[in-house]
C-alpha cells in the first residue's frame, strides 16, 4: 500500500464556500418520557477541501452528524446543506444518487456484501449509478490498487483481515470519485501499524483528490493530520480549534 483551515461555525465569516453546512441541527430520538437529543442545535461549517476531525465521548452525536450529512437520516430540526443544496428538498432517491456521486461514506460497520468479491463490492456503487460493467471493473481495480488490495481483488470479505476489510470499505467509498468523504471511526478496530497506515492513506487520498473530509475519531494519528478539530458534547458543538493550536496526546486532546 502506498504510504503516504477548516473554519467551523463562528462569528467570523468563512472565506471559502462551505462544502458542508449544518445550521441549528437537531436530531431527537424516541418520544416522551424517553427522549434522546442526539444533536442539539449544532452549527458547523466545513469549507471545501479541508479535513476536520470530530471528537467527543461516545453518545456525543458524532455518528448521528455523519448520518445526517450523508442523507441516511433526516433531522428533527435545522438544516444540512451540501454545496449550498438543502438536503431537506431531496427525496430518498435523490439522496441515494447523492451518495453514489458526491459523498463517500466509510461507516463503523463496513456493510459489505460478503458473498461478493472485493472487486465486485467496489464495483457495486458504480453499477447502481449506471456505469457499464467494463468501466466499473476498471475503476474498481484502480481504487483497489490505491488502497493496496490489488492482489486480494478476487477474495471475499470474510477471507480478509480486519484491516483489509477497512481498506476495502475505503476503496468502495472513493471509487465514485466523491468530493466529500465521511469517516466514522475508520481506525477503531485496527492494530497500531494498520491504524497508522490507514491514517496516512486517508491523508494522501484527500490531499491528492482535494477532498473535503469529516472524520469522527478518537485516534490521535488522524487528529494530527486534520486542519481543524471540533469537539462535540451532548449533541452540541462545544468548541473548535485550528489543529495548530491543539496539543494532541494519545489519551486526550486539549487546546494550547
Amino acid at each position: 500500500m502506498t504510504q503516504p483551515q477548516a473554519i467551523l461555525f463562528s462569528s467570523q465569516p468563512a472565506t471559502v464556500q462551505p462544502a458542508v453546512l449544518a445550521a441549528d441541527l437537531t436530531r431527537i430520538f424516541g418520544s416522551p418520557p424517553s427522549v434522546v437529543h442526539a444533536l442539539n442545535h449544532l452549527n458547523l461549517s466545513v469549507p471545501a477541501g479541508k479535513f476536520i476531525c470530530v471528537v467527543g465521548p461516545s453518545g456525543s452525536g458524532k455518528t448521528t452528524l455523519l448520518n445526517l450529512v450523508a442523507g441516511l437520516d433526516r433531522p428533527t430540526g435545522g438544516t444540512v446543506m451540501i454545496d449550498q443544496a438543502d438536503l431537506a428538498i431531496f427525496d430518498d432517491d435523490h439522496l441515494a444518487r447523492l451518495r453514489r456521486t458526491k459523498i463517500g461514506y466509510v461507516q463503523q460497520a463496513a456493510r459489505l456484501a460478503n458473498r461478493e468479491t472485493a472487486r465486485r463490492n467496489v464495483m457495486l456503487p458504480l453499477l447502481l449509478g449506471g456505469a457499464d460493467e467494463e468501466s466499473a471493473r476498471r475503476r474498481a481495480d484502480e481504487a483497489l490498487a490505491r488502497v493496496g488490495l490489488t492482489d486480494l481483488a478476487d477474495r471475499k470479505p470474510p477471507e480478509l483481515s480486519g484491516g483489509q476489510v477497512q481498506l476495502l470499505a475505503v476503496a468502495r467509498a472513493i471509487v465514485i470519485a466523491p468530493s466529500i468523504l465521511l469517516l466514522d471511526e475508520p481506525t477503531s478496530n485496527l492494530d497500531l501499524d494498520s491504524s497508522l497506515q490507514m491514517a496516512l492513506l486517508i491523508d494522501e487520498i484527500r490531499s491528492q483528490a482535494g477532498l473535503t473530509v469529516l472524520c469522527a475519531t478518537h485516534d490521535a494519528r488522524l487528529m494530527e493530520l486534520a486542519d481543524s478539530i471540533a469537539w462535540l458534547k451532548d449533541g452540541s458543538l462545544e468548541r473548535f480549534a485550528d489543529r495548530r493550536s491543539v496539543n494532541i496526546r494519545s489519551d486526550s486532546v486539549s487546546t494550547r
